[in-house]
């Protein structure tokens, strides 16, 4: 018992002699390494905004530099429909007519490997990618609600990316749609549907227009 209050006390008496610079290198050091990660991170995804060739595919587009906070009622139920996925917002110009217009993108990335895994442009541009209409594809769900809870999630990202908000959800055996209307009259501007391949077995993400048609982009089956 002596002997380990005597070791403490030396401990204690060492940290005290011991130069502040090591301690505050040390410091420095692990605010570093944890900045670095953060850079590399966040240097990926703004390569993917500045030189993906499927996002330049449907519009001539640049990135400002500037990412959009999703509000917390939103980013709470992306967080609980997709815990494996990481949404944000990046603010985009395009260049459909002089002078570039300012809009948003919805850019997805895995959690884990923080690789991009779709995105989808949001606003009057509204667009899906390629990538965005497999993002659930083939996976396995345990009940209809969860299902609906996925698409309710995104509708209600895509309504955050213009003067828009969620109406109807209206939830079948082969598919899931969630309406999403103007804030202006309520009128239907878009129409997210999840369809379910059969049972418990998701399928593809589908944006439809006013008159019921699938919105796609280039080269898009």
């Amino acid at each position: 018992m002596l002997r380990r209050v005597f070791t403490v006390k030396l401990c204690l008496l060492l940290l005290m002699f011991l130069p502040t610079d090591v301690v505050s290198q040390s410091a420095s050091a692990e605010k570093e390494r944890a900045q670095i990660g953060n850079m590399g991170q966040g240097a990926n995804l703004e390569h993917f905004l500045r030189e993906d060739k499927e996002l330049r595919e449907i519009y001539e587009s640049r990135f400002t530099g500037q990412f959009i906070e999703i509000s917390r009622s939103v980013q709470d139920g992306l967080d609980k429909a997709f815990p494996k996925y990481r949404f944000r917002i990046a603010e985009m110009e395009l260049l459909t007519d002089l002078p570039w217009k300012k809009t948003k993108l919805v850019v997805i990335t895995n959690r884990k490997s923080n690789e991009v895994r779709g995105f989808l442009w949001g606003g009057m541009w509204t667009m899906p990618s390629k990538s965005f209409k497999k993002l659930v594809y083939g996976d396995i769900v345990k009940s209809s609600d969860e299902a609906t809870e996925k698409a309710f999630a995104i509708a209600e990202l895509l309504a955050e990316t213009g003067s828009l908000k969620v109406g109807k959800t209206l939830a079948g055996p082969k598919r899931i749609e969630v309406e999403i209307l103007t804030m202006e009259d309520g009128s239907i501007f878009r129409t997210l549907r999840l369809e379910i391949m059969h049972g418990d077995k998701l399928g593809k993400f589908l944006i439809l227009r006013q008159d019921g048609k699938r919105i796609v982009g280039p080269e898009t089956n």
